[in-house]
């Protein structure tokens, strides 16, 4: 017998599902604690690395030569890659919420890097996201004693994390307008464009019909027509 007539197949899926759907906020923010703790790990190395770095060369050479190399190199490069990893690992943050909750996040835009990388840190996008990053660490342990009450400090859990998602992983206000006008203008230019394609279809639609009129010979004047059929055979 096929599983579908199992009377209790059915159930047995419905039930499957709904556990997994219940699992989802759980997995989303045992995840979140964990990337949470990375980014943390991350981000807090890269500033403290380049914070000694930059005051080494402020008070002078105190170490070895290759120390000093070291620290002038990371001076420059601090930055540089404390930015890339705050907008990496808020891409994995937005991919989580995906993936786990089905709830897409919008993507800011990327940030115009200029010519002495001082735009990146202008846009409010990069501000807000390693704002995200900071509000995630100190809400971890949060996060894991609300899920000690199951499903529902779960669920509760997901949701907070979608609202600070929603406000500090994605574009800004600014940018959002931006963009919902860009449609608008683009849906605009599409239906006033719609009469010069139709037109434009009807020329080109109409031209092999002028073209098997004109080489259609007349008729001659005087000679008998044929006439038209009637029944199954008759031209439709």
């Amino acid at each position: 017998m096929p599983p579908s007539a199992d009377p209790g197949y059915g159930d047995e899926v419905t039930s499957n599902r709904a556990t997994v759907d219940s699992e989802r906020p759980a997995l989303h923010a045992l995840a979140g604690a964990a990337l949470a703790l990375v980014s943390g790990l991350v981000l807090g190395s890269l500033l403290v690395l380049w914070g000694a770095a930059v005051w080494s060369l402020v008070t002078g050479p105190t170490g070895a030569w290759y120390l000093d190399v070291l620290y002038v190199l990371m001076a420059p490069a601090g930055p540089i890659a404390l930015l890339w990893c705050v907008w990496e690992l808020a891409s994995v943050h937005r991919a989580r919420f995906s993936r786990l909750l089905g709830s897409r996040v919008e993507e800011p835009s990327p940030p115009n890097w200029g010519p002495v990388l001082l735009r990146p840190w202008r846009n409010g996008d990069t501000w807000r996201q390693l704002a995200y990053h900071a509000v995630a660490l100190m809400l971890t342990p949060a996060a894991l004693l609300v899920l000690l009450a199951g499903p529902r400090g779960a669920g509760m859990a997901a949701r907070v994390d979608k609202v600070l998602a929603r406000w500090l992983l994605g574009p800004g206000r600014a940018e959002e307008l931006a963009r919902q006008a860009q449609v608008l203008t683009d849906r605009i230019d599409f239906v006033d464009a719609q009469p010069r394609r139709d037109r434009r279809c009807h020329r080109r639609g109409a031209a092999p019909d002028r073209t098997r009129s004109a080489r259609r010979r007349p008729a001659t004047p005087g000679a008998p027509r044929p006439e038209p059929r009637h029944g199954v055979g008759a031209v439709r």
